[in-house]
């Protein structure tokens, strides 16, 4: 992907969520240029426009942007066979600190605390009291679980990123206090872990990654920023709303003719709150379950990918 915010001067993030690389310099790109050049024709076209001069420079930025694998140092092989095979003639150009969290912290930057205003009565129309945290961070994120975590991966070594429920409440007025002031370099550095030293990564062959991105995946002078998926908190949140006795939702088993997931003693043909009649449209699979966990979970995972893809 080029970049496209020339006010940070940040390096080409890669076009898959897990890379932010680095882009040749200026003169021998100029792709990046024209991106760049793209970028202000578009801002300025919709300068007559009624929109604020941030909305135009952000929609400017979604609008100008495009992918590009390419790094500094790169090669793509294939010789002959492959029309777009191509070796770099500079020395990988890794991100700097700066650059790394201005990226990192577009998605996980811990930004206040969550309104939560959800109704909290009981009753069909109540049930509000589902967040498990009440902090949010620079993406949204279902029942403020805070499902996913960043780890940074460079040929330094590997972070990780404290999520808000890793913290203290000191932490997080800490952070609140450090962006307040615009300290984005120190906030970064007050929330990441360093977990190993060296380059580590998922194992560049086949069995662990497609075959079309072994030539550029995790390579010297990039940078891997690798979203991890934690479903453990959402599906209890997920749970306590489908189990509660205006849901009354119960779950059976796919892998087991259908039967009642363990639920059978709380439904209400036992003197339970579940709802255990097949016609009831509230007798869920457990894969249904499932997915729809992972697909509320994904939503704060493709947040962080196009945050992260606009400032890099």
């Amino acid at each position: 992907m080029n970049t496209m915010n020339t006010r940070l001067g940040l390096r080409s993030a890669a076009a898959t969520p897990a890379h932010a690389r680095a882009r040749e310099p200026e003169p021998t790109r100029p792709l990046n240029a024209d991106a760049r050049d793209a970028w202000t024709k578009i801002e300025d076209r919709m300068a007559a426009s009624a929109l604020p001069a941030t909305t135009r420079t952000l929609l400017a930025a979604m609008f100008a942007r495009r992918s590009q694998r390419f790094a500094t140092g790169g090669e793509m092989p294939g010789g002959k066979a492959n029309p777009l095979a191509f070796k770099s003639a500079v020395a990988p150009m890794p991100l700097t600190l700066n650059e790394e969290a201005a990226i990192a912290m577009s998605a996980i930057a811990i930004t206040g605390y969550a309104n939560a205003e959800l109704p909290l009565h009981s009753g069909p129309d109540g049930n509000g009291g589902v967040l498990t945290t009440l902090v949010g961070r620079a993406v949204a994120s279902p029942d403020a679980a805070h499902s996913v975590a960043l780890f940074v991966i460079n040929d330094e070594g590997v972070w990780f990123v404290r999520r808000p429920q890793n913290l203290s409440e000191a932490e997080v007025r800490e952070q609140l206090r450090l962006l307040g002031e615009g300290k984005v370099v120190e906030a970064y550095q007050a929330l990441r872990v360093k977990i190993a030293d060296g380059r580590r990564g998922v194992p560049r062959n086949t069995q662990h990654t497609p075959s079309f991105n072994i030539w550029d995946h995790n390579r010297p002078g990039t940078t891997v920023f690798l979203p991890v998926m934690d479903l453990s908190t959402i599906y209890l949140a997920a749970m306590t709303t489908a189990f509660n006795k205006d849901s009354a939702f119960n779950i059976s088993d796919e892998h087991a003719n259908y039967a009642l997931a363990g639920t059978a003693a709380f439904g209400q043909s036992k003197g339970g709150e579940l709802n255990d009649k097949l016609t009831s449209g509230r007798l869920y699979p457990l894969d249904v379950m499932e997915t729809f966990v992972d697909r509320m979970a994904t939503i704060e995972l493709g947040e962080m990918v196009a945050h992260m893809a606009l400032v890099g």
